[in-house]
């Protein structure tokens, strides 16, 4: 692996655009850094989508989004150009932060309050935060410790490996391929996971108050299942064995595919059901 100076060298190609429509306007900001390989890359956000992908050079390239509309164009300029994109680069890692405190009278006088939409490309071994109020999340093929929160938006995640924490109030949240460890935490989104056959995983752990649980499993995966709910329903595609406890006001069922077990799932619920069916039919 090749050693930098010490501490993060970052390299800035920056450019703004504007571009002009109905009383709106957005600019994109660009910029790029060097890094060195398992860097933790945050991103704090308040308003817009954030998508992160993982690609095989020590690169952090950065595209930032911003837009507003307004009750003018004039207006529109002038909110925009209080909307920051903030970025600090030190040796540990790089963090992109939002800010919108200049913007706050502004947006008085426009239609829609100020966004900024991030579109990042990191190392496959970066470890990645991300955090958002309102916005979608979209996180695609990284190998390392991977984190994301929001407060509204969905989350969608596909080929993550490492270990992977995602929690979400109000929000759909998917997961595609998973590769790893997962901890999940919802409130009232659904959860849709697919484990693919040999995923190099140890524990899965999906919590949940009153979003729908969809699991995607192979029939061929050693695994025990360990699902609790206090009013929702479980079913399941895979005939497996199922032992059914619990007490008053709660529900148990354990199951186990396979033999020589190493990998649990656990599904925890208060009025979401839980429901597994084969991975391959349907499957994210």
């Amino acid at each position: 692996m090749k050693r930098f100076l010490p501490g993060v060298i970052s390299f800035l190609l920056c450019a703004l655009f504007g571009v002009a429509s109905a009383h709106g306007y957005e600019e994109t900001v660009m910029q790029n850094f060097l890094v060195q390989e398992g860097v933790l890359v945050s991103v704090s956000n308040i308003q817009g989508r954030v998508s992160v992908e993982g690609h095989g050079e020590n690169v952090v390239n950065m595209v930032a989004t911003k837009s507003v509309e307004g009750v003018s164009e004039e207006r529109a300029r002038e909110m925009l150009s209080q909307v920051a994109v903030k970025t600090e680069v030190k040796e540990e890692g790089v963090r992109i932060t939002t800010d919108l405190s200049g913007s706050f009278l502004s947006s008085l006088f426009t239609w829609r309050s100020p966004r900024v939409d991030y579109q990042l490309a990191v190392p496959f071994t970066s470890r990645v935060e991300v955090e958002t109020v309102s916005g979608e999340v979209n996180i695609t093929d990284l190998r390392n410790v991977t984190e994301a929160r929001t407060v509204s938006g969905k989350i969608s995640v596909r080929g993550a490996g490492g270990k992977l924490n995602l929690e979400t109030v109000s929000g759909k949240v998917v997961v595609g391929r998973l590769l790893g460890d997962l901890v999940l935490r919802t409130i009232s989104g659904n959860i849709e996971v697919d484990v693919p056959l040999s995923a190099a995983f140890v524990e899965v752990r999906i919590s949940s108050v009153s979003g729908n649980v969809l699991l995607f499993l192979s029939e061929e995966e050693a695994v025990k299942l360990s699902v609790e709910t206090v009013s929702g329903r479980f079913s399941s595609e895979i005939p497996f064995a199922i032992e059914e406890g619990g007490s008053l006001g709660r529900r148990t069922f354990e199951a186990k595919i396979g033999e020589e077990v190493r990998k649990t799932i656990f599904i925890k619920t208060i009025s979401g059901n839980v429901s597994v069916k084969k991975s391959g039919r349907g499957a994210i």
